[in-house]
């Protein structure tokens, strides 16, 4: 019989044991806690198990107060208990409680270990308390690993995870294993504790040892799973990342060119056009620079949501990049059709949106590409919406342009033109005119606003609305500006020194140069190098630079200010902000735009125009210069109406600075005689 004892608790002992390697081993792989909770666990109902072997071999031969046998009985106590924390400590990991701390669980396992200990000396020695020894050490410790058994069958299926065949049969080995240990309970409550030294105890020890092996193969599977179903997540996630844009959602480039590609097959065998609509949003910078890259994030996540909720289901939307998105409409069977989509595009931007308690109106300029009219392929259908989304964007802010096929003729033009410039910066094939700016009241030249030219090698002559905006695009326009202020302040110190001291330098910035964080810092050093006073240089500004421009470019134009340097509104009364431009930028100065000045006189609204215009500074304390003079009746109304500077082609056009000095000179001269309201146009038109 105590053969029978001694296989059935080897074999158990062993099945804890493999079972103790299979969760220390993963945990090394996985550094999982629980699996080293229950590494500890096993070992120690490994010890249990291999103590009660050697205590059966003991048990004819040695008496139950030999030291030995005592000594045995209180480790195994112990280790059963031991046990049960290591099994409950794990179990409670996977549900992610709250960790016990060092010294929490040095009392569990201390109290566990006593506690066995404790149970395993009551009746210890009594030869006649085989019943009561039984229902201490085997039965009652029974129940309770039981019952932990079952509770982290419980926990193990509440964990979570991926709920697959391996967590399903470590949960059934578990309450399976627990039920099992109530049998010793019921073994002595039915009075049959001598059944234990009966052969069946063997079937038990396999019972248990298969339901070990069972508990180590489900957490082998349960972990391969997870790792699997880790991997199938991941590259799900890569997937989406390759193929979507983070911020939105949307489907990326890469993307949408896939479903343009399979799209244009299908529309070419179904006999059916397809649309592509290239959309750009209108002063997105302008979002980013004045309320931040966060809210401009949040405007581009509300735009796309209201793009996908507007187009149907079979429409694909994606974002390209930045503030670029384009659509898909696999199916229109007219170019009304598509224009249709881009009403539903334009009318869904423009509604108000509500960013960070701030209202904002937005707009997006669109480009319509059809197949197969605009193109064969899915790469020429989307360039050529692009191409369209640009002559929109050209034309003004919230339109929308079919393409054609001009534009391709255009971009070609546009890069050839690029290519012509890169060179024309490195060579420096760039020079500087002049106009004089004269004083209404006595027709002296109080300055000289300086006017980039472009000499091209074939092109000749090349006036700055044909190249500015490219190299604003391109970001040429910062060195060619810098080197244009260069070129004007050191012009005007040779003036200066030749015997015209009050002179004044009038020099255009751009909206990129307005922009670039070194302005203030570039204008100051090339002062100081041409040994010109501040106060004798004046920058100009167009409306659109203003309204374009952040905080960052109004604080340069205050330092500028504060160094003694002119600023100026050129083209006063195009934009759509000037009294907010007025407000914001430190300006001294406005200049009434050419349109205004062409019809005084012969158009009342342009007339009535000027004179609000010379009011409204008069009253900010500003200077007011009135462009475009060309005859004298327009110079006489401008000196009845106050208006202090002038400038046209009534004095003269723009000239080199040698032919400039020659104007500068004759002006000056001129200035010395009587001068009357009629006589100052004569004066204008002799001299020029």
């Amino acid at each position: 019989m105590s053969d029978s004892l001694f296989a059935s608790y080897l074999i158990q002992g062993t099945g804890a044991l493999i079972t103790a390697l299979i969760f220390g081993g993963f945990y090394r792989e996985y550094r999982r806690t629980f699996l080293r909770e229950w590494a500890l666990s096993w070992s120690a109902l490994c010890v249990t198990f291999a103590g009660a072997a050697l205590s059966a071999v003991l048990y004819d031969t040695r008496p139950l107060d030999d030291p030995v046998r005592l000594g045995l009985s209180l480790v195994i106590g112990a280790a059963g208990y031991l046990e049960v924390v290591w099994l409950l400590f794990g179990s409670g990991d996977l549900l992610g409680r709250r960790p016990f701390t060092p010294g929490e669980r040095r009392f569990f396992l201390a109290f566990a270990a006593a506690a066995g200990a404790a149970l395993t000396l009551v009746h210890a020695t009594d030869p006649g308390g085989t019943s009561i020894r039984f229902l201490l050490r085997a039965g009652l410790r029974g129940v309770i690993v039981g019952i932990a058994f079952l509770v982290a069958a419980v926990h193990v299926w509440r964990a979570p995870g991926v709920h697959a065949i391996g967590r399903r049969i470590v949960v059934a080995a578990f309450a399976l294993f627990g039920l099992s240990q109530f049998q010793l309970l019921a073994i002595q409550i039915s009075g049959r504790a001598d059944a234990l030294r009966s052969s069946f105890i063997l079937s038990l020890g396999f019972g248990e040892f298969l339901l070990m092996f069972a508990m180590g193969l489900g957490v082998v599977i349960w972990l391969l799973e997870e790792q699997h179903a880790a991997a199938t997540t991941n590259a799900a996630q890569v997937e989406q990342l390759a193929l979507h844009d983070p911020l939105t959602g949307l489907p990326n480039r890469k993307l949408f060119l896939d479903h343009l590609t399979i799209a244009i097959p299908q529309a070419r065998r179904n006999k059916h056009k397809l649309a592509v609509l290239f959309i750009d949003l209108d002063r997105f910078k302008l979002v980013n620079d004045s309320l931040g890259h966060s809210a401009g994030d949040k405007l581009l996540q509300v735009v796309a949501s209201r793009l996908r909720s507007a187009l149907r289901e079979t429409d694909t939307v994606a974002r390209m990049g930045g503030d670029e998105f384009t659509v898909l409409a696999p199916v229109v069977h007219t170019v009304e059709d598509a224009i249709a989509v881009a009403r539903k595009i334009r009318d869904a931007i423009k509604e108000l949106i509500t960013i960070e308690g701030r209202e904002l109106f937005v707009s997006g300029s669109i480009g319509i590409g059809i197949f197969p009219d605009d193109g064969a392929d899915a790469t020429t259908v989307l360039k050529n919406a692009d191409a369209a989304m640009y002559r929109a964007k050209a034309q003004g802010p919230d339109l929308f342009q079919l393409y054609t096929s001009e534009m391709n003729a255009h971009a070609i033009e546009q890069l050839a033109l690029e290519s012509a410039l890169r060179r024309g910066v490195e060579s420096l094939e760039f020079l500087m005119h002049y106009q004089p700016i004269v004083r209404t009241t006595d027709g002296a030249v109080a300055g000289m606003e300086a006017m980039l030219r472009w000499k091209h090698p074939v092109l000749g002559l090349v006036r700055p609305e044909q190249f500015i905006r490219l190299a604003e695009s391109t970001g040429m326009i910062v060195p060619i500006g810098e080197w244009a202020l260069r070129t004007a302040v050191r012009q005007l110190a040779d003036w200066r020194a030749e015997g015209f001291p009050d002179l004044r330098m009038a020099v255009n910035l751009s909206t990129r140069q307005l922009q670039h964080p070194d302005l203030a810092l570039c204008v100051r050093n090339i002062l100081d190098e041409c040994g010109v006073p501040a106060h004798a240089l004046e920058l100009e500004i167009n409306e659109t630079s203003a309204t374009e421009s952040g905080l960052d470019a109004v604080n340069q134009l205050a330092e500028l200010k504060a160094l003694g340097v002119g600023i100026s509104i050129d083209d006063f009364g195009t934009g759509y902000s000037s009294l907010q431009s007025l407000r914001t930028f430190p300006v001294g100065a406005l200049k009434i735009d050419t349109t205004f000045t062409r019809n005084l006189v012969r158009d009342a609204n342009d007339t009535a125009i000027a004179i609000a215009v010379i009011a409204l500074a008069r009253s900010l304390g500003l200077r007011v210069v009135a462009e475009g003079v060309e005859h004298p009746t327009q110079l006489d109304f401008l000196h009845v109406q106050q208006c202090e500077y002038w400038q046209g082609y009534l004095c003269s056009a723009p000239v080199d600075a040698k032919e400039a000095t020659l104007v500068l000179r004759r002006m000056s001269a001129a200035a010395g005689r009587i001068m009357s309201p009629v006589s100052l146009g004569a004066v204008g038109a002799a001299s020029a």
